[in-house]
């Protein structure tokens, strides 16, 4: 049988999770694990003031893991209620959770728009690896809502993430309404996606054929994107001014591009 020591130390993630202090959680288990008790010999077992007891069970109810108040007062012993209380409120709290979730998501632009940096110093980072590629450009859509910029090679940054990653980002920026801003070099993938251009949410134009690279930069709100895919390595560089600068040389080409 499971000893006390082990309930706690099981239960203690889920009920930090809801926000319970260190002496509720002990009133939670010790109740849970010895059953119903007078509050006087609860408060013997846990070693505080009789008084402090009622004030844990007061937080307990507040929980819905406990309805102690609503017994005939002085004739009663206390006891926590039954398990499946404590999953019903893991649930509503993530429920809860994920709705805020949603929300501040929905907010990251109008929050980044309203954002300025001033003398906050600037974060540059060098990235490897599909994974983090890929977890930098989502975290790049958090910040606009509805235009992000491309520049430079597409198939060396396919290449770079996968075309399995690219086709989850692709998804992933249609299913937020994000248009991709593209100046692209003409070469293979490409004029597949001038194909799928309306339907993937994408303007796309083509360097001229004396403009060739193989690296490539994408630019959101606040960070800029650049990939160097000789080595492989992206350099994330979260700077609103950079960023500026360089959304000003894309639309100076994209302007003098047919």
């Amino acid at each position: 049988m499971i000893t006390y020591h082990e309930l706690h130390q099981q239960l203690y993630n889920s009920l930090t999770e809801l926000g319970l202090t260190e002496n509720e959680m002990k009133l939670y288990t010790l109740s849970l694990f010895h059953g119903p008790r007078p509050v006087a010999q609860l408060a013997q077992l846990m070693g505080i003031p009789r008084p402090n007891i009622y004030k844990l069970i007061v937080g307990l109810e507040a929980y819905g893991l406990a309805h102690f108040s609503h017994r005939k007062r002085y004739t009663r012993t206390f006891v926590v209620e039954p398990p499946s209380a404590l999953l019903e409120q893991l649930r509503k709290k993530r429920e809860q959770i994920v709705k805020l979730d949603q929300t501040v998501t929905m907010l990251m632009p109008d929050l980044y728009a309203l954002y300025h940096q001033g003398e906050t110093p600037t974060k540059i980072q060098i990235l490897s690896g599909a994974h983090q590629y890929e977890k930098a450009i989502r975290e790049m859509f958090d910040e606009v809502k509805d235009e992000l910029y491309f520049f430079g090679s597409v198939s060396h940054f396919i290449d770079s993430v996968s075309p399995q990653v690219f086709s989850r980002l692709t998804e992933r920026r249609i299913e937020r309404q994000i248009c991709l801003k593209a100046m692209m070099v003409d070469e293979p993938h490409v004029q597949e996606l001038i194909q799928r251009a309306k339907e993937e949410l994408r303007e796309v134009k083509l360097l001229p054929q004396d403009k060739q690279c193989i690296t490539s930069f994408q630019l959101s709100a606040h960070t800029a994107l650049i990939w160097q895919p000789a080595a492989p390595l992206a350099v994330r560089i979260q700077d609103e001014y950079i960023v500026a600068m360089l959304k000003l040389l894309f639309e100076q080409v994209w302007s003098s591009t047919p």
